[in-house]
C-alpha cells in the first residue's frame, strides 16, 4: 500500500515539474518585449528609439555595439566616446577607459541622446579613439563591435532649449 502511494507521489511531483519547466518557457518567450521596425514607428526615429531603446533597453543588455548597429535602421552618424570619470574611484585597468557610447538623433524640433554603456576585456581605452573620425563609420564599427553593452539610456531635449524632458513621449 506504501509502495501506490509513493508512486502517485512522485507522478504528481513529475507533472509538477513538467508543468512549472513548461510555464517558465512560455512566459520567457512571450515575456520578451517585441522589437519595433521603424516602418511600424511611423518612420518617426524618436518613436522607434523609445519602443526599442527606452522601453526595450533589456533586450540589449549582454548583446554587443555589433549587433546593435546591425540591428539600427537609422543613420548613425556623429557619435562619442566617453570615458570614465576622473573623480569615480577605478580599478586601475578602468582609468581612461570608455565607459559608453553617445548616439545624438535630432528629429522634428528635438534631440535623443542615446547612451550605451559597455564593457569590454581588455578595456577599450578612450585614447585610442582619438585615431577615429567623429562620424560613425567602419573602422568606429570595428573598434567597437565587440564591446558588451551594460547598459541602454535616453535623453530627451528641445532643439534650442536647456534642461532635459523628463515624461515626453512621442504620439
Amino acid at each position: 500500500m506504501f509502495f501506490i502511494f509513493r508512486n502517485l507521489y512522485i507522478c504528481k511531483v513529475k507533472k509538477i515539474i513538467v508543468t512549472s519547466i513548461f510555464l517558465s518557457v512560455v512566459f520567457f518567450v512571450y515575456g520578451q518585449k517585441k522589437y519595433y521596425t521603424m516602418s511600424e514607428c511611423g518612420n518617426d526615429p524618436l518613436k522607434y528609439i523609445e519602443k526599442n531603446y527606452e522601453d526595450n533597453a533589456n533586450n540589449y543588455i549582454g548583446k554587443t555595439i555589433g549587433y546593435w548597429v546591425d540591428e539600427c535602421e537609422f543613420y548613425l552618424s556623429k557619435y562619442i566616446p566617453i570615458r570614465y570619470s576622473i573623480w569615480r574611484d577605478l580599478p586601475k585597468e578602468l582609468e581612461g577607459a570608455v565607459e559608453k557610447l553617445r548616439f545624438d538623433v535630432c528629429y522634428d524640433g528635438y534631440m535623443y541622446s542615446i547612451y550605451i554603456y559597455i564593457s569590454s576585456n581588455p578595456p577599450l581605452m578612450w585614447k585610442d579613439t582619438f585615431d577615429l573620425e567623429e562620424n560613425w563609420n567602419e573602422k568606429s564599427y570595428n573598434f567597437f563591435k565587440k564591446a558588451k553593452i551594460t547598459k541602454i539610456t535616453i535623453s530627451k531635449r528641445e532643439l534650442g532649449k536647456f534642461g532635459t524632458l523628463k515624461k515626453y513621449r512621442r504620439q
